[in-house]
């Protein structure tokens, strides 16, 4: 017995001044990639990491605030692979493109984060830095539909991707969207008839060249 609890008391993690929130957050991270939101909360976190639950109030005032910082960091990486894509983009249509479909993916690899980033939390209470990078990431909208403020065009942008990304990550899509190809695909043919209108005959299907 004091054998085994040597054993454990030399394979316990030793933390220092700094990391135990970096670890709180990687930990949920990892959770939200395959559990509900609903099902995480900081005692379960603390035991993952290996600190006490009072520990976790050393670090943050709650839980939703843990997560409202997490979904700032998340903002701001969307925000920065929106720029890159919209250098890359060799026209505003491509822009478009690129970015609606890319806003999809990332819904559908990051469910639970994306429900946090969007509304799951009443973001009263977050950090000042969830402000920051959500309206830094809708600056970048603004841009890709030539824009040079946050506008009514730039809020139709976002209402488009961000439903597009609601209705495939969740599975309301008849048809195939399993791949990578087969969203690009049907966000291209979505935004065809976006940018067709409903006036007229549906926008014709086309084969799009392979990228």
């Amino acid at each position: 017995m004091a054998e085994r609890k040597k054993k454990i008391a030399g394979e316990a993690r030793p933390y220092h001044k700094g990391n135990v929130a970096e670890d709180l957050k990687k930990v949920a991270l990892r959770l939200l990639q395959t559990e509900r939101f609903e099902d995480i909360s900081a005692r379960r976190l603390c035991r993952e990491v290996g600190v006490t639950y009072a520990n976790f109030y050393n670090h943050f005032p709650s839980f939703d605030y843990l997560m409202l910082d997490i979904a700032a960091d998340a903002f701001e990486a969307r925000a920065e692979s929106n720029r890159r894509l919209l250098e890359r983009a060799g026209s505003q249509a491509q822009a478009m493109l690129d970015i609606a479909a890319a806003t999809v993916e990332f819904a559908v690899t990051n469910p639970q984060l994306f429900r946090i980033m969007f509304g799951q939390i009443e973001p009263k209470n977050a950090p000042a830095r969830f402000e920051i990078h959500a309206s830094a990431s809708l600056r970048v909208l603004a841009q890709a539909v030539g824009a040079k403020a946050v506008s009514p065009r730039a809020y139709t942008f976002f209402a488009f991707t961000q439903g597009l990304a609601r209705i495939v990550s969740q599975n309301l899509v008849e048809g195939n969207t399993s791949t990578p190809a087969a969203r690009r695909r049907f966000v291209r043919e979505v935004m065809a008839q976006f940018s067709a209108g409903f006036s007229g005959p549906p926008a014709p299907k086309k084969t799009p060249a392979a990228r």
